[in-house]
């Protein structure tokens, strides 16, 4: 992908810098449809109370390094430093502490496990042998302290000697419009039967709701999103007394919840939009990438002397220039770039135009936007060009997303393979396991399972290339209903199995499948219609967001009841958890102070992908839509996130 860049100006003395993408920056939480900013305050808030009530001046606080991103999206080293932390640590890593700490803060997500060794095994050695009688040891469990953590404290013969306490943050703001509990292993958890987390998801939506005001309708689909409806609904009776003093209207119309499960197909696939392909080329961690500053623009040579040194890039909405391309398909990014870069050379050249005193001073003024958006237009550039080269310009990735398309629309592929043949010839090219068995997974759900005997072909294929330790990622894989198996005559008998999906009728019935020739036709977002979120997926629009793009009808998910009961789990359709006296509480407000957009809080258990969340975008941004939307998930993950939780290692 060859794009014209802007050629750089010489740079006029700036008064007061522009600033550029940032985690704890204002500028990607201050346009959100709720506001965010409160509830990251809220969490700021708790946590200097926190440190405020540590015995000492010089605090040493130690991350459990699965914190460590998130809690880049709501404090600041800055901000930890104004409240007497001197030293900072990751669990795993071994610092010298300066003699005069007195105070040591272990930052833990909570214990859910008696098994959980390793961590018993640092936090003895690391902290207690240690231990000095004028310094302090303080744990912090995050969301909140269960009966395990206090267990596991018990046996190791410590709790007396700790101060043990909890920091409640309701959700992580990731961006202007998406809430994350960063839970990466949750989906792999709740299939394998734990589900321990269904509380904490139940936990932190309630607590929302105390910020936020009572959800006055709620959709569920999938028994994990039922169980958390149930869950909340005993929370809401218990804190019945703090839900009393809320006096204005709830901020959120609706709440929809969904499974994971209820739509395993979008995660497998490839991904198309810009941001899904950063993820997969660069691996976003926590709302940024890390790149060798060799692959991208002058500017940012300049400031690193090594081609071999990484650069951390910020990817959310304080970026102007990824906000505006985040949620484009691939095939067509190229072209914006090219206009945006277009448009930042004409904003240069309007410096000859500048005559007068006056002009000048209104083109410097403009010039330090100009200038910023010259390096993030730039950097995209860059980075859009080694996704084009790593992946999207490849021979591998045409003829796998031509198979992945044919899958969905059930169809033989342009080649004229079958999806087995294709996958044969990936485990004899020893592509990646993952790689592998992602496409395996997404045969069988497309199609239903896959035919016993070309099963055991299959599978004895990948056994001979991988190596027997993935006998029993296979196993299990069945066990989940992931891959299934069948003989042809029992498929005729599958369909009262918790595990049987009829992809060609749900895709049918949701028109999920849309093949390009037809989108081409239609020239703009008004002839597509509701094939929009097709055209911006390849021809795929994600079962995920066909339900919600429902229930914003009139007639709401009662329309597709039908189509919910071919889906996994059961559902509650419409459901209030509101008393008489919260009715009550909302007819009395004025209808003057409500917005003309309802916001609806939009729950993904097990996760969520950056291609719905693009698709979720873009639903939103339709002419007459009347709502805005805010994610809320368990985590942001990928095909090969959710394959690699299963795989044996050896």
């Amino acid at each position: 992908m060859k794009v014209a860049q802007p050629q750089a100006q010489a740079a006029p003395p700036a008064k007061k810098k522009v600033e550029g993408p940032s985690l704890t920056g204002d500028a990607h939480l201050v346009s959100s449809p709720i506001n965010l900013m409160s509830l990251r305050s809220h969490g700021q808030k708790t946590l200097k109370e926190m440190l405020a009530g540590v015995e000492g001046e010089n605090k040493h606080l130690i991350w459990d390094m699965d914190l460590f991103g998130p809690l880049n999206h709501v404090i600041s080293p800055k901000m930890l430093s104004e409240n007497g932390v001197k030293t900072r640590s990751g669990l795993d890593q071994k610092v010298n502490v300066p003699p005069d700490c007195n105070a040591r803060i272990f930052f833990e997500r909570k214990f859910v496990s008696s098994k959980d060794h390793k961590k018993k095994k640092i936090f003895y050695t690391y902290s207690f042998k240690q231990k000095r009688k004028d310094r302090k040891i303080y744990v912090w469990m995050v969301p909140r302290k269960t009966f395990f953590c206090e267990r596991i404290l018990g046996e190791e013969g410590v709790l007396g000697d700790v101060k043990l306490n909890e920091w409640p943050i309701v959700f992580f703001p990731v961006d202007r419009d998406v809430l994350s509990l960063c839970n990466e292993g949750c989906l792999t958890k709740l299939l394998n039967g734990d589900v321990s987390d269904l509380y904490d998801i139940a936990w932190s939506l309630t607590n929302l709701q105390a910020l936020f005001g009572k959800f006055p309708v709620i959709n569920a689909k999938g028994d994990w999103s039922c169980a958390v409806v149930d869950i909340m609904k005993r929370l809401l009776l218990e804190k019945d007394d703090v839900f009393s003093k809320i006096e204005s209207k709830p901020e959120i119309a609706q709440c929809i919840i969904i499974d994971r499960t209820v739509d395993m197909i979008t995660p497998l696939l490839s991904p198309r939009t810009y941001e899904g392909l950063l993820d997969k080329v660069f691996t976003i961690n926590h709302s940024s990438i890390s790149v060798p500053v060799s692959i991208l623009g002058k500017s940012h040579q300049k400031q690193k002397q090594k081609d071999n040194e990484s650069v951390s890039i910020v990817l959310n909405s304080s970026d102007t220039v990824f906000k505006q391309v985040r949620n484009v398909n691939f095939t067509y990014l190229g072209r914006i770039l090219s206009e945006m870069a277009n448009a930042i050379q004409k904003g240069y050249e309007s410096r000859w135009d500048a005559h007068t005193t006056k002009e000048l001073s209104q083109f410097m003024k403009r010039f330090k936007d100009l200038n910023m958006a010259h390096q993030l237009v730039e950097q995209h550039i860059h980075l859009a060009e080694q996704i084009a080269e790593q992946v999207t310009h490849t021979m591998a990735w045409k003829r796998k997303v031509e198979h992945e398309f044919a899958l969905l629309a059930q169809r033989v592929a342009p080649s004229g393979e079958t999806a087995e043949d294709y996958l044969e010839e990936m485990i004899g090219k020893h592509e990646r396991i993952e790689t592998v068995l992602q496409f395996m997974i997404l045969i069988s759900l497309c199609y239903g399972g896959i035919a016993s005997k070309k099963y055991e072909a299959i599978k004895k294929s990948i056994l001979h290339s991988y190596g027997m330790n993935h006998l029993s990622t296979l196993d299990k894989m069945e066990e989940l209903g992931l891959i299934t198996p069948y003989e042809y005559i029992s498929k005729f008998f599958m369909k009262n199995s918790t595990h049987y999906f009829n992809w060609s009728q749900v895709s049918k019935n949701l028109q999920l499948v849309k093949e390009m020739d037809e989108l081409k036709q239609m020239t703009d977002n008004n002839s597509l219609g509701i094939y929009d979120i097709n055209a911006m997926g390849s021809g795929y629009a994600p079962l995920s967001i066909r339900l919600i793009e429902a229930a914003t009808k009139t007639d709401g998910w009662n329309a597709i009841s039908n189509d919910l009961q071919l889906l996994k789990g059961r559902h509650y359709i419409k459901l209030s958890l509101q008393n008489q006296r919260d009715l009550q509480v909302n007819q009395d407000i004025s209808e003057s102070n409500v917005s003309a957009h309802k916001n609806i809080l939009i729950v993904f258990i097990g996760g969520v992908t950056y291609s719905e969340l693009s698709a979720i975008r873009l639903l939103e941004s339709r002419g007459l839509m009347p709502w805005k939307f805010i994610v809320a998930t368990t985590a942001i993950l990928s095909g090969e996130k959710i394959v690699s939780s299963f795989v044996e290692k050896k």
